[in-house]
């Protein structure tokens, strides 16, 4: 899940309280659209600086040195983020929102309005994409073996199917229930109890039914019968695991890659893209498949909810500290200062808007990218036990996944199946071009992922302490964000964070 779009969607429509201290500004209706014009077009100038100069040195050298591509990838985050900043400063600079609801006067306007807020947000990501095709163009033919087809129009749709097929529904279903609220219950701002129930049931109905929408978006069609369908469902019942359909995303065989959606079975989806199941062998597929699975029985996507619920709070709790810091003598003082740099400009609530933003972004990023970095791990060692016979001492090694009778994921990883996980890893890599040393956000370096693999082989203590480390960080994990939940209740941090 693309988690730029969920930041998109806080400053968007989260950050009510601080909705109206861009006015304070001074601008008037041409400085306004001056600022929503200057920064996109800062993410255009940008993106396609990287793009170009990217492309230049990989047609100059003839192929894509790995320290290009660190760089590229170090150039892509920052790319990223500038989006981000540049939808930020179109929301509080240019009081994006008050020009679609005051000055457009659609404030009310069923779905229009929060798609004219969003609409700066999907403009700019789309121009980076755009920007930054030249340079992904030029590194994949240099360096991969997956053939660049269909050209710009092709990457762009790949692009936004991927980023946004997962996260669209979620904006649709959100927009859905802040509508409703609004129309059937205009004093819900009223009860933050109340309020905190919608949450929670606009939350249960993303998590049901948003597989459902990804399904119909994205090109892709079920996995035919054959061994490896037969070998799939043979590991589908070891574990326990059941899912609607498994399907192959069509990519043009541009993307080697693997995805499940959904909580409920009856909405749930296993996706292998086109290139994985042609590039893997068996083996390889099943362990990826098995990875996939390990999201579901690790319980990710209910930890993950959590956590945002939880991040809720450990903001609003961040705005009520930043508040107390600027009405102090000292932090007044400084932030009086800042007074009178525009017309009705009021420094304390300006530094606090972006204390708030700041710490929001960074949070979200460090916090998320930490317990997703988690997390695929534990899916990594699932991969490994999902065609793993459990034995330290194979090979010989029993083909579990081949009506061999075995019943259950194995206990242990055995050599062979960490080393069918950590080849499957190293070849998806490859394949799609990315550095084993680079960097990973989310998912984590793939050379440390097989590293860490490689250091619980024939170690079955190691094995043991890992589990128990994963449950102990599971229980920090969830306290700690009971425990901000709950000092957002008692404060009156969470009733000001929940004002839709």
């Amino acid at each position: 899940m693309p988690v730029s779009i969920l930041i998109a969607i806080f400053l968007a429509f989260e950050l009510e309280e601080i909705r109206g201290i861009s006015t304070s500004f001074g601008f008037g209706e041409a400085g306004r659209i001056g600022v929503v014009a200057a920064s996109i077009a800062a993410v255009a100038a940008v993106s396609f600086a990287v793009g170009r100069f990217v492309a230049w040195r990989v047609d100059r050298g003839g192929y894509g040195s790995e320290r290009l591509r660190r760089a590229y990838a170090i150039a892509g985050r920052v790319v990223a983020i500038l989006v981000l900043l540049s939808y930020a400063s179109i929301l509080y600079v240019a009081n994006w929102r008050s020009i679609v609801e005051v000055d457009f006067g659609l404030r009310g306007a069923f779905f229009l309005d929060e798609f004219l807020i969003l609409l700066p947000y999907l403009i700019a990501q789309f121009t980076a994409w755009w920007g930054l095709y030249a340079a992904e163009r030029s590194l994949r033919l240099a360096s991969t073996r997956i053939s660049d087809r269909g050209g710009l129009f092709v990457y762009l749709s790949l692009k936004a199917r991927q980023s946004l097929a997962l996260a669209l529904p979620i904006v649709l279903i959100f927009l859905l229930g802040e509508d409703l609220g609004d129309r059937f219950a205009p004093n819900l701002d009223r009860s933050p109890w109340l309020q905190l129930g919608l949450i929670g049931l606009i939350g249960s109905t993303v998590l049901i039914t948003a597989p459902a929408f990804v399904r119909l978006s994205l090109p892709a069609s079920p996995l035919p019968d054959g061994p490896l369908r037969r070998r799939l469902e043979t590991l589908m019942r070891r574990c326990g695991f059941r899912c609607s359909n498994i399907l192959i995303w069509r990519t043009g065989h541009s993307l080697v890659n693997a995805g499940v959606t959904g909580i409920w079975s009856r909405f749930r989806y296993v996706l292998l893209t086109d290139a994985l199941v042609d590039r893997l062998d068996e083996h390889q597929v099943e362990a990826v498949f098995g990875h996939e699975i390990g999201h579901i029985a690790r319980r990710h996507f209910f930890l993950f909810s959590f956590f945002f619920i939880g991040s809720g709070a450990i903001i609003s709790l961040a705005a009520l500290g930043a508040h107390g810091l600027l009405t102090t003598v000292p932090g007044g003082r400084l932030a009086s200062a800042f007074n009178g740099v525009a017309a009705g400009f009021n420094g304390v609530e300006a530094i606090e808007t972006g204390l708030v933003i700041v710490a929001a972004i960074v949070y979200l990023i460090v916090g998320f990218g930490h317990v997703s970095r988690r997390f695929e791990r534990e899916a990594d060692v699932y991969g490994c036990r999902a065609v793993s016979c459990g034995s330290d001492d194979c090979p010989p090694h029993l083909d579990v996944n081949a009506g061999s009778g075995a019943i259950g994921v194995a206990e242990r990883i055995c050599p062979v199946g960490l080393r069918t996980f950590a080849t499957a890893l190293a070849e998806v890599a490859e394949l799609n071009g990315i550095d084993r040393d680079a960097r990973s956000w989310r998912h984590g370096g793939i050379g440390k992922r097989i590293a860490f693999l490689e250091s619980l082989e024939n170690r079955p203590q190691v094995q043991d302490r890992y589990a128990r480390g994963s449950r102990r960080f599971r229980v920090v994990f969830a306290t700690a964000l009971v425990a901000a939940v709950a000092a957002a209740v008692a404060t009156g941090a969470l009733a000001k964070a929940l004002t839709f």
